[in-house]
């Protein structure tokens, strides 16, 4: 027989050894039951108690304020670490061993995230759960939204990661716990940027003669609302649409050379949007002024 006992309690409990006579019987009719010698042994192995460097909220160990490129954060341990009632995420009963990270970030893109528990990489939403704060200082999820992600494949590092949308704020990866007892355990973050949601980082097309010149850009993350157009709760392109239904993509043209061009653009689109709803518009100026 043996048995857990929480190395990080500190209630002193008491515990006994019931033992009973092996022999159930007489060993005859009507006689009596033989005395047994009964020897008696407890092991107990020790345990030492980790104590965890970030169990709550207010505790998350701050990966930073970070750009492009892969983060780790400070390895912790499961051992005695706890889950608070103001926790976002109480599905899960067994679920009791909860640690805290987080990152700032001011680009617009995606970020990969998994954790590494005892050498081995998790992404799931049963292990780690990625949420955007809302509201500073509220670790409910009033104050955390949760983000959805989706799998993908690194053939980088021949690994899997849940990848989402980023954009500037600040983000919290909450460790879930999930039956786990002792083990070690850190967070990877890698953030790749999604060129060309911002005018000051807008895709670049250079032209420096008569010929052709194509910028593509991914829009799946791109947002809308910090630059010169985008700024009201409607939109003038198109004409009196909500802002907050749609995203915006910036080009620039770099026109260089002596010769006088004409210049025509146009767009290709593979998204899932309608073409009736894409619009684009041509200005010239910088991102602070535009005509």
């Amino acid at each position: 027989m043996n048995f857990y006992r929480d190395p990080c309690s500190a209630i002193p409990t008491r515990y006994y050894v019931l033992v009973e006579n092996v022999n159930s019987y007489s060993a005859e009719y009507g006689g009596t039951l033989p005395n047994t010698q009964v020897e008696v042994s407890v092991l107990i192995d020790s345990v030492n108690a980790i104590l965890p460097k970030y169990d709550h909220y207010y505790q998350a160990f701050d990966i930073g304020s970070v750009g492009v490129g892969t983060f780790q954060g400070d390895t912790d341990n499961y051992s005695c670490a706890t889950r608070d009632a103001t926790d976002p995420d109480q599905s899960y009963p067994y679920c009791t061993k909860t640690l805290w990270y987080k990152f700032t970030t001011n680009i617009t893109g995606t970020v990969r995230y998994r954790v590494n528990i005892n050498g081995t990489s998790f992404y799931d939403n049963y292990r780690v759960q990625l949420f955007r704060q809302s509201i500073a200082g509220d670790s409910t999820i009033n104050g955390l939204k949760l983000r959805g992600y989706t799998t993908v494949y690194d053939p980088a590092t021949n690994s899997y990661w849940a990848e989402t949308c980023v954009s500037a704020g600040t983000y919290y990866l909450f460790l879930t716990g999930c039956n786990q007892l002792s083990e070690y355990v850190y967070p990877e973050i890698k953030l790749t940027e999604a060129m060309g949601d911002f005018c000051v980082r807008a895709l670049p097309a250079a032209i420096n003669g008569p010929g052709s010149a194509t910028a593509t850009v991914l829009v799946d993350c791109h947002t809308i609302g910090t630059d010169y157009g985008e700024f009201g709760p409607q939109l003038t392109c198109p004409q009196g649409a909500n802002t907050i239904d749609y995203k915006t993509s910036w080009f620039r043209m770099d026109i260089g050379g002596t010769d006088t061009l004409d210049v025509t653009t146009f767009l290709v689109e593979n998204t899932n949007a309608s073409s009736s709803d894409i619009k684009y518009r041509l200005m010239t100026g910088d991102c602070g002024a535009m005509q």
